[in-house]
């Protein structure tokens, strides 16, 4: 059930499957208000101011939404290129820390040589070249020595504190490829501004008609547009009301468990 109904979700949430619906649901709307039967009572009474406050309602609450969705997805990018800036100069730092480490140990050992080998190839990685795909390549000298037995005059808990330091970069290294994940699905959140720019302009320009070109459309033909733009508002409330909910619960689900 909860598969059937994310899946149902998630296809409402898609642009093409919302102009599909849309197409449908007017083209039934327009059976209706062209029909000899059914507009004689259905649609007659409603009148033009009907449809300007109508627009009016809807441009208010498209113009907010909007205001509040650009606000959102600019607060988005900055926290995430923040973030993202922020973990990369502690990755720097951390290397340059390392080697310093390594110099401080006086110690030429073929592991140590192994650790400053992989260190060189880590460290030319600059802030575009992220996310690192090739981590394994990257630390093989290092884990083929460390696989070797060590020589008895080496310190045994040498080798723990080298991996230690290593888990750490790669900690950093994991975290800013989330961010990386995270500035390209930016795109995500900015489709739900061009719609509903795009919704805020089309109620515009039709609310523009009304009131300057009265007799140039029809009425039923107001309405159906009307009803349209009614129609893809809806369904861009459950567009962001959808991508909200996933973001919130991407940070809150480790507090409150999954089944609550």
């Amino acid at each position: 059930m909860r598969k059937s109904l994310n899946a149902i979700i998630v296809r409402a949430i898609n642009t093409k499957w919302q102009l599909l619906f849309s197409c449908i649901t007017i083209t039934v709307f327009a059976i209706l208000a062209y029909h000899p039967i059914t507009s004689s009572f259905c649609f007659s009474s409603i009148q033009k101011d009907s449809l300007s406050r109508f627009l009016l309602v809807i441009t208010s609450v498209l113009a907010l939404t909007t205001t509040l969705s650009i606000g959102f997805l600019f607060a988005f990018m900055q926290l995430t290129n923040v973030s993202r800036f922020d973990l990369y100069g502690e990755f720097k730092s951390e290397i340059k820390s390392f080697f310093e480490y390594l110099a401080s140990l006086g110690d030429k050992s073929d592991l140590v040589r192994a650790v400053e080998a992989s260190l060189w190839e880590i460290n030319k990685f600059s802030y575009r070249d992220f996310p690192i795909t090739n981590w394994d390549e990257l630390i093989d000298p290092f884990m083929a020595e460390l696989d070797k037995d060590g020589d008895e005059n080496q310190d045994p808990t040498l080798p723990n504190r080298l991996v230690m330091r290593f888990r750490y970069i790669e900690e950093l290294v994991s975290e800013i490829g989330i961010m990386c994940i995270r500035q390209a699905l930016t795109t995500i959140f900015l489709r739900p501004v061009l719609k509903s720019l795009s919704l805020l302009i089309f109620a515009l320009g039709l609310g523009a008609f009304i009131a300057f070109w009265p007799t140039l459309i029809s009425i039923t033909l107001l309405q159906i547009v009307a009803f349209l733009i009614a129609i893809l508002t809806i369904l861009l409330f459950l567009e962001i009301g959808y991508w909200i909910y996933r973001y919130v619960s991407e940070h809150v689900e480790e507090v409150v468990g999954e089944e609550q």
